[in-house]
């Protein structure tokens, strides 16, 4: 069977992830931290592409597991980079990841295509995937912070040709991913 990679992370960007749950105070006014606000929004499934390479999306795919909620995505600029990020305030709590904002690259089997040059999708073994990213994360407490890209079994690029999910998760905090770990991770230290 083919194998093709689908991806949804941003390489070689400055995802800024900042947030809270339960009682702590989410800052939802953007005007006191660093850069210009290109775009803000806390429109479900609002997006937008950046530099024809990059869309922030907030994806709210499972917010009513999470009960009330307010959530932000937005683009700033400091020294002509992009710097991607996302506020949320949920009141209710749980163990379920309600919502997944996300910074895509590539071509998503949800939302599209993000750039027709990004490289992807491309036969599992012909590229070298490397993820290079800088975060700044403000939490409290229930989430995650984690990246994904799928295998798909036939292009074009879409839901059912799915095979294979992989989600690396960076940090968290009772929150779980859905499946079973099924590998160790090897990281490289700088």
């Amino acid at each position: 069977m083919r194998r093709c990679f689908s991806f949804i992370l941003a390489l070689s960007s400055l995802p800024l992830v900042s947030g809270c749950h339960g009682s702590a105070r989410a800052d939802f006014d953007l005007s006191g931290s660093e850069g210009a606000t290109l775009f803000e929004s806390e429109k479900n499934f609002a997006a937008t592409t950046v530099d024809g390479r990059y869309r922030i999306f907030n994806n709210a795919w499972n917010a009513k597991a999470g009960g009330p909620f307010r959530q932000k995505i937005f683009v700033k600029e400091l020294d002509g980079k992009p710097i991607f990020g996302w506020v949320w305030k949920w009141w209710a709590g749980g163990a379920d990841v309600a919502t997944y904002p996300e910074i895509q690259v590539g071509n998503s089997p949800w939302t599209g295509e993000v750039s027709p040059d990004s490289g992807f999708p491309f036969r599992v073994g012909k590229k070298k995937i490397v993820v290079d990213f800088d975060v700044s994360m403000h939490a409290s407490g229930s989430y995650d912070l984690a990246f994904e890209f799928w295998t798909v079994s036939s292009l074009p690029v879409r839901k059912v040709g799915i095979a294979h999910e992989v989600m690396i998760w960076l940090a968290e905090n009772r929150l779980g991913p859905a499946g079973a770990e099924t590998a160790e991770p090897y990281q490289t230290l700088k």
